[in-house]
């Protein structure tokens, strides 16, 4: 008998093994079944150990199932990493309405500096995302950036305001180079702001070094790859314990024992 076909029959239990175990044995000697035929006899077994086996042995493998596909999704995750930029804008010729003019001046320059065509450029000078630029259209390309990037008024003084351009990438050094061409695009927004907008002066620059974005670690990930799988495991034996009671399958099972 084939060695495949063997493993196959040995998954099924061991009361079934020991009663029906020679005989089956002695069958597939000599029908020989195919792979199709092996493939019907795991199946067979593994349905017949799914109706047989205990609660606990049902919820400790969909545990387990849990955790082995937890660890696979905590090992291919990769690590973001953010830079951050800084830029201070200032107001010097009227205090008093200077608020207005950041709150005002803002909205736009961010909108500039994040508009597609400066995307686009910044994608193509760095080369960003080269397996999603094989695999899907440039507009798709754009949307995972403009979700990875993102440009707030973080602090306010009197006469000036601080703006926090982020961006997160699998790379630092590029994470850090795009984050330096994004503030270039916003200084050149600034620049180029209507005449006759009172535009607030660029006061200075700063990017910090790339960090890694917080993420559920691999310990918290196993952990809800515990939960789900216990509770998949706990649906599954109370799936089973009523199928078991269902007349078709009054006869699945180990013997009785024997009274003596």
């Amino acid at each position: 008998m084939h060695r495949l076909t063997k493993l196959a029959a040995r998954l099924y239990p061991r009361w079934w093994r020991e009663r029906y175990g020679e005989e089956f044995a002695a069958l597939l000697e000599e029908a020989r079944p195919g792979f199709r035929g092996t493939l019907d006899i795991a199946k067979s077994a593994l349905a017949m150990q799914l109706t047989t086996y205990s609660r606990k042995r049902v919820i400790l493998a969909g545990t387990l199932a849990g955790l082995l596909v937890s660890y696979a999704v905590a090992l291919s995750i990769k690590p973001q990493y953010a830079s951050i930029g800084r830029v201070v804008l200032m107001v010097r010729d009227s205090t008093e309405a200077a608020p207005r003019l950041l709150g005002n001046a803002f909205q736009p320059l961010a909108t500039k500096t994040l508009s597609r065509s400066n995307l686009a450029e910044i994608v193509t000078k760095l080369n960003l995302y080269p397996t999603e630029r094989s695999q899907q259209p440039l507009d798709q390309v754009l949307d995972t950036m403009q979700r990875n990037t993102s440009i707030s008024m973080e602090t306010r003084a009197t006469n000036s305001a601080t703006v926090a351009i982020r961006f997160e990438y699998p790379e630092p050094r590029k994470a850090l180079l795009t984050t330096d061409a994004l503030i270039a695009a916003f200084q050149k927004a600034n620049r180029k702001m209507p005449e006759g907008t009172p535009a607030p002066k660029i006061f200075s620059m700063r990017t910090t070094l790339p960090a890694v974005v917080p993420r559920l670690q691999c310990r918290q990930i196993n952990l809800l790859g515990v939960a789900f799988g216990s509770m998949l495991g706990s649906g599954l034996a109370i799936i089973l314990h009523f199928r078991r009671k269902s007349p078709k399958l009054t006869n699945i099972g180990p013997p009785p024992k024997q009274r003596g």
